[in-house]
């Protein structure tokens, strides 16, 4: 009997530990259960949430990229409003010529884009910013039907009159007092007058027969009449 009882509490001894290491288990398992992964399935039930992250990220740059394919291009003639900027190239135009609006008639409108600040309106005497300026040309006719262009910035804020011709030339004959001048420009013989508006780098009165000038002017609608000065430079 002493014997057999050390064995049975041996036995005894035996029993709890392994019910103790099977509670320590089944903790642990319990613990480590909340971090695992899904189980992996054939059909790749586990892959979803990396491809939604890589998607996220793909997203970010492109999002970045927005406002540089949504600006401004340079060039890109800009909307303007087009009953106005008529308006306004009427009322400087008959300014110019010196004659009623009622006389200026509208002919076309169009968006443009100018290669400088003077909205691409050359003068020897004026030097220009070398800016891209978009704007508007407004083609005009007077009374006689002779055509004329005013050329605007986006902002109806800038206004030039734009020659539909130019040449350079010695001058043959000069009126002051009637601001006419006649031109030989290589053998063709011109005939102009100066118009309220005419842009004058070299003051008419101090011109003289036998000077070369540059000009800008506007063809006259017939034969009879003398071409509009836009612009002289001596």
């Amino acid at each position: 009997m002493p014997i057999v009882r050390p064995r049975r509490t041996c036995a005894r001894l035996v029993v709890s530990a392994g019910a103790l290491l099977a509670i320590a288990v089944i903790a642990a398992l319990t613990a480590c259960g909340g971090g695992a992964p899904p189980p992996r399935t054939p059909f790749g039930t586990d892959t979803a949430t990396p491809t939604a992250a890589t998607s996220t990220a793909t997203a970010s740059p492109a999002a970045s990229a927005s406002p540089t394919a949504t600006a401004a291009t340079p060039g890109v003639p800009v909307a303007v409003d087009r009953e106005l900027a008529i308006g306004k190239a009427i009322e400087r135009m008959a300014q110019w010529l010196g004659v009623e609006q009622t006389d200026v008639v509208f002919a076309s409108f169009a968006e443009d884009t100018f290669s400088n600040a003077c909205l691409g309106v050359a003068r020897p005497a004026i030097a220009c910013a070398e800016v891209v300026t978009p704007g508007v040309r407004v083609s005009l006719l007077d009374r006689t039907s002779a055509g004329h262009e005013v050329r605007a910035d986006a902002a109806l804020q800038s206004f030039a009159w734009a020659p539909a011709a130019m040449a350079n030339g010695r001058i043959t004959a000069i009126d002051q007092a009637v601001g006419t001048l006649s031109l030989d420009a290589a053998g063709t013989t011109l005939r102009l007058r100066r118009a309220p508006g005419t842009l004058q780098d070299t003051p008419f009165d101090e011109l003289a027969a036998g000077d070369q000038v540059t000009i800008g002017f506007d063809h006259a609608s017939s034969p009879d009449q003398p071409d509009v000065l836009v612009w002289v430079s001596r």
